[in-house]
């Protein structure tokens, strides 16, 4: 069943050009649909075999695609069905509950997510050391839904829990620790802590050039980020500089004609427009 959802994710992408302006979502749904069909998802879901596996491939692919509404829909499913089997304080259940929290943050249903987050966080905590890293990303998450509420303080607090925890157990240049300090630098952004902001993008920076990681996309993002930071500071050559530097390993890696290359053109030609 795994591999029939991961052929049929797979003949979406086929049916989907990614240089669309429109893609043929249509297509790529039917086929999955068709192919869960085949597969007869009820009966599997009887059986118990294999449902986390398939319902969590077809809910990412429905996130990938901003279709919250039908990952909603299967995560639900799939809570109640750990809920009945494995009961309400099983750590599979807190996963499930966190996975379907996110949804409804997407889909800006804040009350619904903050009590999933809470109780998915209570039961993860008393699971131990073992689940500390998913103890972290609840932390990661529950933040960002207060800092869509802006509810600032305790989303800083919570980000800061976060990277505590996974600087201890997954270490500092782990992909999850730079993705919740770099929520805390768009978060002290956000409330124009413009110092702070810069202090933890060069942090970001220092650790990924220590370690030579190459992730382009998200260098480019955090070296943009750390220009605007720039320009709201005042320091229009160092903005310059940074701009230049994304926009060199933007084209070089990725491509001139990549979309994120595009975007980032654009936003530079804008800064050098305004800053004449």
């Amino acid at each position: 069943m795994v591999e029939a959802i991961q052929c049929a994710i797979q003949q979406y992408h086929t049916h989907t050009p990614t240089a669309s302006t429109v893609p043929d979502f249509q297509t790529g749904v039917r086929i999955l649909h068709e192919r869960l069909q085949e597969s007869c998802l009820q009966e599997l879901l009887e059986e118990r075999t294999d449902v986390q596996a398939c319902i969590e491939l077809m809910a990412n692919f429905y996130v990938g695609q901003g279709m919250y509404v039908e990952a909603r829909q299967l995560l639900r499913q799939l809570l109640a069905e750990q809920q009945k089997v494995l009961g309400e304080t099983h750590p599979a259940t807190a996963l499930c509950m966190h996975k379907l929290a996110y949804i409804y943050t997407k889909m800006e249903q804040y009350t619904e997510a903050e009590i999933l987050y809470l109780k998915a966080l209570a039961i993860l905590a008393r699971a131990g050391g073992k689940l500390d890293a998913e103890v972290a990303n609840n932390l990661n998450n529950l933040a960002t839904l207060y800092k869509r509420q802006q509810s600032y303080a305790r989303a800083e607090r919570l980000y800061q829990r976060a990277i505590r925890i996974q600087e201890e157990v997954l270490g500092e240049a782990h992909l999850d620790t730079i993705r919740s300090l770099n929520n805390l630098a768009a978060l002290m952004v956000e409330q124009e802590k413009y110092a702070e902001a810069e202090s933890l993008c060069q942090r970001i920076l220092a650790t990924w050039e220590r370690l030579a990681i190459t992730d382009n996309l998200a260098i480019i993002s955090i070296l943009q980020r750390l220009a605007c930071v720039s320009i709201h500071q005042r320091k229009y050559v160092k903005a310059n500089s940074l701009y230049q530097r994304a926009l060199m390993i933007s084209e070089q890696e990725l491509g001139p004609e990549h979309p994120a290359t595009v975007s980032l053109r654009a936003n530079y030609q804008q800064f050098k427009s305004q800053a004449s």
